[in-house]
């Protein structure tokens, strides 16, 4: 059983769905579909759900994990739509610092490219045009968010 949120779009019975970003090539087929302990045959974007899922073993699938229908893009690098907190004096150009995206916080080098901040990841990981992220400094003294807001695709 997988548990999750769908995020957009809707699941249903026998959808078959692909599995992001690990493990590559790997199909998957929902069997069973709980919400609060009741079966569903169809729920919709917004929804907590437990998947069942046929096709992949729970020790294959990370932590997080996204299930889509090869509709998302995937890529290595995010251009960050959003000014860095006014309050976060420190610069992130050149530095590897964390990028929080859709339930996964990943290390990524920043870089200051024509007046926006760009995020190169370690691999690709789903996108969409206005995914949230957020920009951390785990390792920084006192304010650790540097700013969050939306991505362009």
């Amino acid at each position: 059983m997988a548990l999750g949120f769908v995020l957009s779009g809707t699941v249903s019975l026998h959808d078959r769905l692909r599995t992001l970003p690990f493990p590559e090539g790997i199909t998957v087929e929902v069997r069973g579909i709980q919400v609060s302990d009741q079966d569903f045959e169809r729920v919709g974007s917004g929804i907590r759900v437990g998947l069942l899922l046929k096709g992949v073993e729970p020790a294959q699938l990370g932590k997080t994990s996204w299930l889509d229908d090869w509709s998302l893009e995937k890529s290595t690098e995010l251009e960050l739509a959003f000014p860095l907190s006014p309050f976060y004096r420190q610069d992130v150009d050149g530095r590897d610092m964390h990028l929080h995206v859709a339930g996964e916080t990943l290390q990524a080098n920043f870089s200051k490219r024509d007046g926006n901040l760009h995020a190169l990841l370690r691999y690709e990981v789903p996108v969409w045009q206005g995914m949230r992220a957020a920009v951390i400094d785990l390792n920084g003294r006192g304010l650790r968010v540097a700013g969050g807001g939306p991505c362009n695709v």
